[in-house]
């Protein structure tokens, strides 16, 4: 890779796959790869950057975020391991991109979020400040808990206004707290962009839109798509969602 990189000041997109590095150097991260230019040009042109199946000390996160330039526009996360970066570090270090970022996908195996169920620090508001993001994909547990306030509340302060299309991954017919919260927020005037939610289908959920229910969550989830439609947003389940 690293001969590939050296000449990466024009490069637009960035794919990762299966990147490894168990320990930290103590050269910087420029030098590892191999780049022979100044950190602040080696990836000056980049506007989408994708990292799967990585395992990386966050440090080194970190150093690549240094080297990307002003217009990341497009920023996916996909791993498979129970050593993973929280959502709220990955927000963190994407700040310096709140005017550009367009798309932000986080994903996590499954087995690391029921290794982990209730341990995401909370997200807070570190995304209300995302002027251009209009797309996020992620795990309801990954926004987290802030303590003393209602589930409901955390996840709709924690989105950004701009919104348009949400993928929102996990198990919302026994947690749909964090829909309930956005829809509240919608009735106000909040997120006048939304225009889709789509959720994970469920045993007997498909899509949501119209569902018969069965059980009292599958009913909830089901008036929470009518209540969604009647403020111009779709609430649908994904009928071949992937899996990593």
């Amino acid at each position: 890779m690293a001969p590939i990189l050296r000449e990466a000041s024009s490069l637009e997109t960035l794919e990762c796959h299966g990147w490894r590095q168990t320990s930290i150097e103590t050269k910087p991260l420029s030098a590892v790869l191999g780049w022979m230019m100044p950190a602040d040009t080696a990836l000056y042109g980049l506007t989408e950057l994708s990292l799967v199946d990585i395992w990386l000390p966050f440090e080194y996160f970190q150093d690549l975020m240094k080297l990307v330039g002003p217009q990341l526009s497009r920023f996916t996360i996909q791993q498979h391991t129970v050593v993973f970066f929280s959502l709220a570090a990955v927000i963190a270090e994407l700040q310096p991109w709140r005017g550009t970022l367009q798309s932000l996908a986080y994903r996590l195996k499954e087995d690391a979020l029921k290794d982990h169920p209730h341990q995401a620090p909370p997200v807070a508001h570190l995304l209300r400040e995302f002027g251009a993001l209009e797309r996020v994909d992620t795990h309801v547990h990954c926004f987290g808990t802030e303590e003393g306030a209602p589930p409901e509340d955390t996840f709709a302060s924690a989105l950004a206004p701009s919104l348009r299309h949400l993928r929102l991954r996990g198990d919302m017919i026994d947690n749909s707290m964090p829909l309930q919260g956005l829809l509240d927020a919608v009735r106000v005037g909040d997120f006048p962009r939304l225009a889709e939610i789509v959720v994970d289908q469920c045993p007997s959920v498909s899509p949501v839109d119209g569902v018969t229910s069965e059980s009292e969550g599958e009913a909830k989830l089901s008036a929470l798509a009518l209540a969604f439609r009647e403020r111009g947003v779709r609430l649908v389940a994904d009928e071949a969602p992937e899996t990593y």
